[in-house]
């Protein structure tokens, strides 16, 4: 009962900042949304993806998106699974887009696992500006150029801190990634 009423009030939020939104912002969609695999992506078209991403963190959008999806897990477990996180890629596009200039014309790649059959241990996306495995003997940080620096947060969720890492008044959580 508890997950439904916070469903419903995540729900209520974003339905009623999309109503603000579409009477405030005019989205000039004059550039198609075009997502493409991520492994067909030029290296300048990567690093469009992971600068936007990471300008998204920074100016805080990316933790209402985090909010939002972590407000809502039960989610996971239902028919609007897909729906929901089809919404919240369209919004972190969306978010990306608005930031202007080279990003104006955006389309969020994804991932074409397909070309990765057989390689779950070592993903070809891994070598393609997304950063590798987390460092085990690290709580799994990521721990490269990019996505390791834990100056910059990725988390305040207590499920995703790990021990000996500061969630208030400052977060220093690092990006975590355990595949195996």
């Amino acid at each position: 009962m508890w997950s439904s009423s916070l469903l419903s009030i995540s729900i209520i939020f974003i339905t009623t900042i999309s109503t603000v939104n579409s009477l405030t912002i005019y989205r000039d969609e004059s550039c198609p949304r075009i997502r493409k695999p991520f492994h067909t992506l030029s290296e300048d078209e990567r690093m469009l993806y992971v600068n936007g991403f990471q300008t998204l963190r920074k100016n805080g959008k990316l933790q209402i998106i985090s909010d939002t999806h972590a407000a809502n897990v039960a989610v996971h477990k239902g028919s609007s699974f897909f729906f929901f996180h089809a919404y919240m890629i369209w919004e972190a596009e969306t978010a990306i887009r608005e930031l202007g200039g080279d990003y104006s014309c955006f389309g969020m790649p994804y991932w074409d696992y397909t070309i990765d059959s057989g390689k779950e241990h070592d993903p070809t996306i891994f070598h393609l500006n997304v950063g590798e495995n987390g460092d085990p003997r690290k709580g799994f940080c990521m721990d490269d150029e990019l996505w390791g620096n834990v100056e910059n947060y990725w988390s305040t969720d207590a499920d995703t801190c790990g021990n000996g890492e500061t969630r208030l008044p400052q977060p220093y959580c690092c990006l975590k990634r355990s595949v195996s």
